[in-house]
């Protein structure tokens, strides 16, 4: 037979549960991350005379639009900028980490509540 597992303490109860603020900035950050990623960052490729790639960027369209095709015979195509669209997720991430910590309820008063002031002692 299993033991029952331990009691949660109501300290352990409040920090295991997000507050409404903490929920809203969570959703808003994911949110966030989708628009990021429906619209990345586009680079365009360009060849030059000596063989030689080098890119420039194109700005920020729809994922399944990529930009204009220049008439160029450098031109070799765009491509998504992983390494830009990667630091942007990273980045509201830890927006979103900050805004969910900074949310969270006071909890020094269930964690270790204050000491009741006590009047002083009169000695005679």
């Amino acid at each position: 037979m299993k033991p029952a597992p331990p009691d949660i303490a109501p300290w352990q109860v409040r920090l295991l549960t997000l507050n409404r603020r903490q929920i809203r900035a969570l959703i808003t950050g994911i949110l966030g991350s989708m628009i990021m990623g429906l619209f990345p960052p586009w680079e365009q490729l360009f060849i030059n005379e000596l063989g030689h790639w080098y890119d420039r960027p194109a700005g920020f369209n729809f994922i399944l639009s990529p930009p204009d095709l220049f008439s160029t015979p450098n031109y070799l195509g765009a491509t998504l900028n992983w390494t830009q669209l990667f630091i942007q997720w990273m980045a509201a991430a830890v927006v979103t980490m900050v805004y969910v910590w900074r949310f969270r309820d006071n909890l020094q008063d269930v964690i270790a509540p204050r000491p009741r002031h006590r009047p002083p002692t009169i000695y005679r």
